[in-house]
């Protein structure tokens, strides 16, 4: 992760309650979402990660009820975060999601020389162990 990841942690989201009345708070939320995808628990695409394409240039975000996580793959199964917030936060702020899809492909232009991270949008080739996310309604 990006250095400046922590302090965002601990600025945008950790002492903040849930904005869904989850019992898990959004730090909890962090916390959970590394550890699940460290440990290579599903996925499930759309719910849980998703590229942010059109406008997304390979980058990605991974997704708990309270916060989003931004990023690129670097290789399948190894996501590099560089920006952390509050869902409510960047509903309220208009542009705050293109201003982290901006940000994560300038600090990957400044670590990555030579294009070697994942490219385009298929689950497959970012995640391992994914599913889709069920229909509604269907049953």
């Amino acid at each position: 992760m990006h250095p400046r990841v922590p302090g965002q942690v601990d600025a945008r989201i950790a002492g903040q309650g849930s904005t869904h009345n989850l019992e898990i708070m959004p730090d909890e939320q962090w916390d959970e979402l590394l550890s699940s995808f460290c440990e290579g628990v599903e996925l499930i695409y759309g719910w849980q990660f998703k590229d942010l394409l059109p406008h997304g240039d390979d980058i990605w975000e991974l997704k708990r009820p309270d916060i989003r996580v931004f990023g690129w793959f670097q290789s399948k199964d190894c996501f590099v975060v560089t920006a952390v917030d509050a869902v409510w936060k960047l509903k309220e702020i208009s542009g705050l999601y293109a201003s982290y899809i901006r940000q994560a492909i300038a600090d990957r232009a400044e670590l990555v020389d030579d294009g070697s991270w994942v490219k385009g949008n298929d689950p497959n080739e970012v995640v391992s162990n994914w599913c889709e996310a069920p229909q509604e309604g269907g049953g």
